[in-house]
């Protein structure tokens, strides 16, 4: 038993290092603007700005 006990223990310290780095690098980027930018008053200007982002980002993916 002491083998397969120091066997769950080694997994799930891995997995838990790969959620962590899973929440590290694509949850915290995906939520960190959202809750900076819904406080925010954002210029005109800026909203037209960001309505030209999406087709600006389709143009370079099929540039690619």
């Amino acid at each position: 038993m002491p083998k397969s006990k120091g066997l769950y223990t080694y997994f799930m310290g891995y997995l838990s290092i790969g959620f962590a780095n899973k929440v590290g690098v694509t949850f915290i980027p995906r939520i960190d603007p959202l809750a900076l930018l819904s406080n925010m008053q954002i210029p005109e200007w800026g909203i037209d700005w960001l309505k030209q982002e999406q087709v600006a980002l389709m143009a370079a993916l099929f540039a690619h």
